[in-house]
């Protein structure tokens, strides 16, 4: 802009030069100094032309590379859109699966691993001779909490932290006559004092859990919790484990690794024998329904932090880059 004005300026004091020139008479002396006077400003027109056009700032590769930064974070903000609705989608998913009608257990056990979420039937009773596994800590699960990501996701409680009881179960089912199969219940959610206070009798009675006899079952097929970054490598202590680890909790208690999350609640005692013989009982009954659907959902974060990053860029690299050059 600054050599288009000069290259104005100078052209209309060259034309009012030549007017007066036609003015004059040729041979007089004015009209020399005239002549004299337009070539000079010939001269210092070019040159301050040639000055102002170099000193415009040359085009950077660096402003080019500038540019392309609010156009990735625009890509990457509306791929997240797409994961968005995919993840929406997968979630609406799995709550079909675990709202659907329960299915026969399978005959195939190598089809436990595709099943994951689905809800079976099994008819069998709980091993008492083993001793009841906690994983701990848990928050309880409501089943009428809904979030964005599915409506048995907790969001809390006032019930502060407790376990959720896991119990070895035998499968009485005529198809494993041959071969009893003993599996991996988490019955429900307890409060943590009645942990404790399970734990205190189990060392100083002993005791066996009702009911003995067999009953219907029905839960939710689950696979191994993933371990979490920054938490303790030491995952079982006497009894207590920190996360869902079929294969080592089927390792320890001896049963097939396949792990069921009771669908409903059931009516647990535990029945404790004194020197004497007498009985007493203990009421157990943990919350059941403890299905987790464990999927996160932080696309929407994603989508806000691109989009503003856009924003940053293009703002920056007009001012910084583009503006400065006109």
């Amino acid at each position: 802009m600054f050599a288009i004005s000069n290259r104005i300026s100078f052209n209309s004091r060259i034309n009012t030069l030549k007017f007066c020139l036609k003015l004059t008479p040729i041979n007089s002396n004015h009209s020399n100094k005239l002549r004299i006077q337009l070539r000079s400003i010939n001269i210092a027109g070019e040159s301050a032309v040639k000055s102002s056009s170099q000193y415009q700032k040359p085009r950077s590769p660096v402003g080019y590379l500038f540019a392309l930064l609010p156009v990735a974070t625009f890509c990457l903000g509306t791929w997240q859109i797409y994961r968005l609705r995919w993840k929406l989608d997968l979630i609406a998913k799995l709550e079909s699966i675990i709202n659907n009608d329960p299915v026969d257990f399978p005959d195939q056990l190598d089809m436990i691993n595709d099943m994951e979420y689905v809800k079976v039937k099994i008819q069998g009773h709980i091993d008492w001779l083993s001793a009841p596994q906690f994983i701990f800590p848990r928050s309880i699960i409501q089943r009428d909490e809904s979030t964005n990501q599915g409506s048995l996701i907790s969001k809390g409680s006032g019930q502060g932290l407790g376990a959720q009881l896991v119990l070895p179960f035998v499968i009485t089912d005529k198809r494993f006559d041959m071969n009893p199969l003993r599996i991996l219940v988490n019955f429900g959610w307890i409060t943590r004092e009645k942990m404790d206070k399970i734990n205190l009798i189990l060392k100083n009675h002993k005791v066996h859990l009702s009911p003995q006899e067999e009953f219907e079952l029905i839960g939710v097929i689950r696979k191994t919790e993933k371990r979490e970054p920054f938490t303790a490598k030491q995952e079982y202590t006497q009894g207590y484990w920190t996360r869902r680890d079929i294969e080592k909790m089927s390792e320890k208690l001896e049963t097939t690794p396949i792990y069921l999350d009771a669908f409903e609640t059931h009516p647990l005692k535990l029945i404790c024998e004194n020197g004497d013989h007498e009985q007493r009982q203990f009421d157990v009954s943990p919350i059941g329904g403890q299905t987790r659907i464990n999927l996160r959902n932080e696309h929407l974060s994603y989508i806000i932090t691109w989009y503003s990053l856009t924003g940053i860029f293009s703002y920056l690299w007009y001012k910084k880059i583009f503006k400065s050059r006109l």
